[in-house]
């Protein structure tokens, strides 16, 4: 059983946004604003394990979750201009601020299953899988704050417009002032690989396996739904215990192929969203430690890794406008 309890926040000015001008009041003129993100988790876990033959093993189980959370976030549109496709939106070129409130719910029911079987005394094969129902949900208010240009002073508030759904100002569309939306998956997990041991101190292996992350919403940008994220992973290596058990060295090669990663694409200076993007990982990890006497050890680890998108396209938020020419393809 697992249970945690968690609060955040953070207090913010805003102003790093837009350097040319400040669009809200600094905290020491009395005015602050925050970024609050409280979450509480719970989870249980069931196992049922057992043995059979000359070294066979097996594990089934049930796994719970179900975590609450909310995500109450500012963000600062300064001379809102882009964000439309409506040229008759009534607030178009003023300074804006849009806050996200936004609570999410996450539910997860899973079982699974696990069987390690000895083929000869030197090799064994295994293999699993897990089959689980993933809910999210997510209902989410906004509100927009409309500021008169330059506006810096919280004694001179004149002109400031207060709107209940702030996405719809933003679009240009129906106020409805609550945005819904409920995801489920069913994902199939399986998992199969081999070991051998070589020597009584060597052992080779190879896997094979399949991953998946759920999907949903993200509370930072109007209507910002995101799919799934899936991966196919192949990975092999040896682990080994030499010189008398003075020496571990342990080396993957490993080749993950995602399709849909999440990840945040900037579409402006202050502003993301998330999106999914094929991407692809080859990399080796190598892992040695030695044992210095009978008091010190030392560890060395390193990587060697490769990762490219197939196709993705981003904005750094700190230079919109690529002024150094650096490549936004990946």
């Amino acid at each position: 059983t697992g249970h945690v309890r968690y609060k955040f926040h953070s207090s913010l000015d805003g102003t790093a946004v837009v350097p040319t001008q400040q669009i809200l009041p600094a905290p020491e003129d009395g005015f602050e604003f925050g970024r609050t993100q409280p979450s509480t988790f719970w989870s249980q876990e069931f196992n049922l394990t057992g043995e059979f033959g000359d070294g066979g093993s097996w594990v089934v189980g049930a796994y719970w979750s179900d975590e609450k959370f909310r995500v109450d976030i500012p963000i600062w549109l300064a001379t809102f201009t882009g964000f439309t496709t409506q040229p008759e939106n009534s607030i178009l070129d003023t300074d804006t601020a849009i806050n996200f409130d936004a609570r999410y719910r996450q539910k997860t029911l899973a079982g699974f299953a696990d069987v390690t079987f000895p083929i000869t005394p030197d090799l064994r094969i295994y293999g699993g899988a897990r089959y689980a129902r993933e809910e999210n949900q997510t209902r989410y208010k906004t509100a927009l704050n409309i500021y008169p240009m330059l506006y810096a002073n919280k004694d001179e508030p004149g002109g400031v417009i207060a709107i209940a759904d702030g996405c719809a100002a933003l679009s240009g569309g129906a106020l409805s002032n609550d945005d819904e939306y409920d995801f489920e998956w069913t994902p199939f997990t399986p998992r199969l690989g081999a070991q051998f041991d070589v020597s009584e101190d060597v052992m080779v292996y190879g896997q094979w396996s399949r991953g998946f992350k759920v999907g949903g919403t993200a509370a930072t940008l109007c209507g910002n739904t995101y799919g799934p994220e899936r991966i196919t992973a192949y990975e092999a290596g040896f682990k080994s215990t030499l010189l008398d058990g003075n020496l571990i060295a342990n080396v993957s090669a490993y080749y993950y192929d995602y399709s849909g990663m999440q990840i945040y694409q900037g579409v402006g200076a202050a502003v993301a969203q998330v999106v999914n993007a094929d991407a692809k990982t080859l990399g080796v990890d190598i892992e040695l430690r030695a044992r210095l006497g009978d008091v010190f050890s030392a560890d060395i680890a390193g990587s060697i890794l490769k990762a490219e998108f197939d196709n993705f396209a981003s904005t750094d938020g700190s230079d919109p406008l690529n002024s150094r020419g650096l490549p936004t393809v990946l």
